[in-house]
């Protein structure tokens, strides 16, 4: 008999949208203070010493939902710029009751980010990734990191780093995933490690699915999950 072929676009959207309905009372009960909130961000590119673009509505709430869904207690971040991918997943371990602790370094800007959540955020400003990752071992969070989010070119000795940091049911999530933007490199570089060789690739929800869900603008995150945290029920 022929088999079934079902490919990473086939199923990118089906697990975003099981992401997304996990996460749905949450964006009905406190959407609005969320994005209200991290509007408010937008005050503090008048600090940074290198400005750029920030992430979108659909990319914060994605990145709040990824969160809320899997509750870290250890999260890595790699480009914080005015914080609001950083204060999203700390706002949706908040939701999820998870003690939860942010890692996020900028090696551009030095600013501090408000306190806003309940999550501890833990700053690493002017530093480049290869140095909080290195830090980070150091500091013994070897094998205890679930959730990395990834919004800048990884360095030579960041995926080795990485391979360390992360537990066994570490969840990826990679920016700019277009076209021949950092994030289709940093996915190309992290697959070929052995500790993420078994994570399968989920692509961006699509524009059709986040415009069901009355977002118009668009999310460029590209997943990569452990095959042992997706199973198939009959229901």
């Amino acid at each position: 008999m022929r088999s079934i072929n079902l490919s990473a676009h086939v199923l990118s959207d089906a697990m975003w949208s099981r992401v997304f309905e996990f996460s749905a009372a949450r964006y009905l009960d406190g959407g609005t203070e969320l994005f209200r909130t991290l509007g408010n961000l937008d005050a503090l590119r008048d600090k940074a010493q290198y400005k750029t673009g920030s992430i979108s509505t659909a990319t914060q709430w994605a990145l709040y939902s990824l969160a809320y869904q899997w509750q870290p207690h250890v999260v890595l971040e790699v480009g914080t710029y005015i914080g609001k991918s950083t204060i999203a997943m700390a706002l949706g371990a908040d939701a999820a009751r998870a003690e939860c602790e942010v890692h996020t370094c900028d090696a551009s800007n030095t600013f501090d980010l408000p306190a806003v959540s309940k999550t501890r955020v833990v700053q690493y400003p002017g530093s480049p990734s290869t140095q909080m990752l290195t830090e980070m071992v150091e500091d013994g969070f070897a094998g205890k990191v679930q959730l990395m989010h990834i919004d800048g070119r990884l360095g030579k000795d960041d995926i080795g780093l990485m391979s360390q940091l992360a537990a066994s049911e570490a969840i990826v999530a990679l920016d700019d995933f277009e076209g021949i933007e950092k994030g289709v490199a940093n996915l190309f570089n992290i697959r070929a490690a052995k500790a993420f060789a078994d994570h399968f690739a989920f692509y961006p929800p699509s524009d059709s699915l986040l415009r069901s869900l009355g977002f118009r603008d668009r999310c460029t995150t590209c997943l990569l999950a452990p095959r042992d945290l997706i199973r198939f029920t009959a229901q």
